[in-house]
């Protein structure tokens, strides 16, 4: 009966604290990024968050200068918490690296890589 009562008394006292620590985990990218809608000046990027936010992409011809950066996409759980970015204005025949960064205040994600775009129509006459 003792050990019933120490459970109980446990699961009162803990319950607001699993509840609380939910709250207090960052954001994070769950899945992705994937990459699609490839072409001379253009990709887009796919990623899913752990619950509803916001990420954007920041992009650069160099690992160490991603110094461009696409506007927000709001993830919900309406969509799966899932958003595209279209980065648009490439230049073609040009590899680019990337990382998703959460709008959350969590900052860089680690989740990126590199792409190149396809050459422009132009050239491959």
């Amino acid at each position: 009966m003792l050990s019933k009562l120490h459970c109980a008394a446990a699961l009162i006292f803990l319950a607001p604290v699993v509840c609380s620590a939910k709250d207090e985990i960052p954001n994070y990218i769950t899945h992705g990024p994937i990459l699609g809608r490839l072409s001379s000046d253009g990709v887009g990027v796919w990623g899913r968050t752990a619950r509803a936010g916001s990420f954007s992409v920041q992009y650069g011809t160099s690992p160490k200068q991603l110094n461009s950066t696409s506007n927000p996409v709001k993830t919900s759980l309406g969509r799966d918490n899932t958003g595209w970015v279209h980065l648009q204005g490439l230049k073609p025949d040009t590899k680019y690296y990337y990382e998703l960064i959460l709008a959350d205040g969590v900052g860089r994600t680690a989740r990126g890589g590199s792409f190149r775009t396809l050459p422009s129509s132009k050239t491959l006459k």
